[in-house]
This record gives C-alpha cells, sequence and structure tokens, in this order.
C-alpha cells in the first residue's frame, strides 16, 4: 500500500476544515475524475480528499497523482474489496467527520455543507446522507436511504424513481444509506472495521446498523444535499454480474447472521426464499442470466454455511 501526501494550496482545501472526504475506487479512473472536478466546486472547504484504490488495472495512479497532486493516494497491493478500500479511509482520515462517497457520482457544491449543518447540530445522530438522484435525469431520485422491513428484513428503498421535488425539504431517520454519507469519526472508529466476511456486498450498510444499534444514534437523510449516481434507471438490473449478485447474496445473509437480534434471524431465515427469488429476478433480468443465477445459489450457500473465500 502506497500513500501520497496531500497539498493544501487549493480554496476547496482548509487544514482546519473539519472534512475528510473517502473515496474507494477501482477501475473508473474517468468517473473518478469526473467526481474529482466535482469536489473542486465545493462551498465547503475540506480537510483532504482520500482516494483509496483497490489495485486497479488501468494506470489510474500514475495520471491521477499527475493531474491531482492534493490528493492523499492509498494503494492496494493486491484487490481486497471496497470494505477494506473503505476501513483503509477511515483509519487514515484526520477530519471529524467523513464523507464517503463512491466513484461513480459527483457531487453538489452544497452537498457538504448541509450535511456538516445536520450533524454538527444534533449529537444524537450519527450519520447524515444526501439524496442520490440519477447522473442521466438529475431531477428524478434514485435514492433517498432505505428501511429494513420489520420481520422479513427486507430492504425498502425510498423515494426511488420519484421526482427530487418530493424530498428536497424533507429531513427524516431511516435505516441505511449506500452511496455516499457522512459520519464522525469519532462514532465510527468504535464500530470498525468491516469484517472480511462483509467486504463486498453490504459493506457500508453493516458499519451504520452498528452506528444506529450499537451506540444509539440517528441516521438522517437530509434532503437539501445531493449527488449524482451515473446510472441510468433501465441499467439497474442489467449492469448485475455474477460477481455482484454472489456478494449481494452472501452479504445479506451474513449481515443478518451478525448483526440481528436472534428472534429477527429466525423470521429472517424463513423469509430467506423470498431473498433468493429476488435476486434470482436479478440474476434473469441481466444480460449473464445462467451464470447470474449459479452465482446467487453460491452466495445463499456460502452465507448460510459460513464459507468465506473470494469466488470470483
Amino acid at each position: 500500500m502506497t500513500e501520497k501526501p496531500t497539498n493544501n494550496n487549493y480554496r476547496f482545501l482548509d487544514d482546519n476544515s473539519q472534512v475528510s472526504v473517502v473515496i474507494p475506487t477501482y477501475n473508473r479512473y474517468n468517473m473518478l475524475t469526473r467526481l474529482l472536478r466535482s469536489l473542486e466546486e465545493t462551498e465547503y472547504p475540506v480537510r483532504e480528499i482520500i482516494v483509496v484504490d483497490d489495485c486497479s488495472t488501468d494506470t489510474s495512479y500514475e495520471k491521477l497523482c499527475f493531474e491531482f497532486p492534493y490528493i492523499k493516494y492509498i494503494r492496494h497491493d493486491h484487490v481486497m474489496y471496497v470494505g477494506e478500500s473503505r476501513n483503509d479511509g477511515i483509519r487514515t482520515a484526520l477530519g471529524e467527520f467523513i464523507f464517503m462517497v463512491d466513484d461513480d457520482n459527483t457531487v453538489e457544491p452544497d452537498c457538504i455543507t448541509h450535511l456538516v449543518e445536520q450533524i454538527s447540530k444534533d449529537t444524537s445522530i450519527g450519520v447524515t446522507a444526501p439524496v442520490t438522484c440519477y447522473y442521466s435525469n438529475k431531477n428524478m431520485v434514485m435514492y433517498a436511504g432505505s428501511l429494513y422491513s420489520r420481520y422479513s428484513r427486507r430492504t425498502i428503498f425510498l423515494y426511488m424513481d420519484k421526482p427530487y421535488s418530493e424530498v428536497a425539504s424533507k429531513v427524516f431517520e431511516t435505516d441505511g444509506f449506500a452511496n455516499s454519507y457522512m459520519f464522525r469519526s469519532s462514532d465510527v472508529r468504535k464500530v470498525y472495521p468491516i469484517p472480511k466476511e462483509i467486504l463486498l456486498g453490504g459493506e457500508d450498510g453493516y458499519i451504520q446498523f452498528r452506528i444506529k444499534k450499537e451506540l444509539g444514534l440517528k441516521l438522517v437523510l437530509v434532503g437539501r444535499a445531493r449527488v449524482y449516481h451515473d446510472i441510468a434507471p433501465h441499467q439497474l438490473f442489467s449492469r448485475m454480474t455474477p460477481f455482484k449478485l454472489y456478494y449481494a447474496m452472501r452479504g445479506k445473509i451474513t449481515f443478518e447472521k451478525r448483526l440481528d437480534e436472534p428472534f429477527k434471524k429466525i423470521i429472517f431465515y424463513i423469509a430467506i426464499p423470498v431473498y433468493v427469488a429476488f435476486y434470482l429476478n436479478w440474476a434473469i433480468s441481466s444480460k449473464h442470466k445462467v451464470k447470474g443465477i449459479i452465482a446467487v445459489m453460491r452466495g445463499l450457500k456460502d452465507g448460510l454455511l459460513g464459507i468465506y473465500v473470494n469466488r470470483y
């Protein structure tokens, strides 16, 4: 793992800022550079921007260090998956708050401002997150947090494909976020690292669930804050690969086995056929079909038996 020091001679960087930005990345040079350009326009200066590269093969390191000399760059010597990238970012960050954002997003200039304002004024809040809209349709919501159904533990995505105007003025509690979110470094360091069993597929939800359950803190969606995710509505299924399907299935089972209360675990096991049907539908709707179905069943088996090997 190599690390490059930051250079703070930039308008958007301030050594006295409370915020560290952490970006896990893998082979997405073009998307990552677009995200970095959007962060350069932030109205809330940040202390540092940490890019954690999971051993990309697209020469990202050489190009990024030349084009963005201010980033703190951490590179894995071999693929360790996104959960370990998040762990490294949390471990390295110097700010009081850590804004975790995936590399296929762009960020509104006032996004970090709104997240910091909300989490700073209420010590009962452990995580704040923006609304995620589609990059291709910036006024349509892709995701505004999620709830877990009480018994089956099904993930219910909020405001999906609704107009952004419906959520823009809202602030409310949820059970989890993906894609981008902010937490206090002091809180997250009480519940990390993400274990190797969930290094991909539910790894961000794992930390947030522990912040809520073990630390008793709220997870809050901030409607005024917004990011844009580079995925079109019709790609939600087509982008599912055997790799993603395997870890999604295995991660869901492992998540519930490790974190849920005994009674809810029992209900979850009863509801497993529903989850299998859900992920099989994703597999069938993807371009991989049979390979996707095999990946789901492998994830199911390995999750139930506690087999944690890298299948893909």
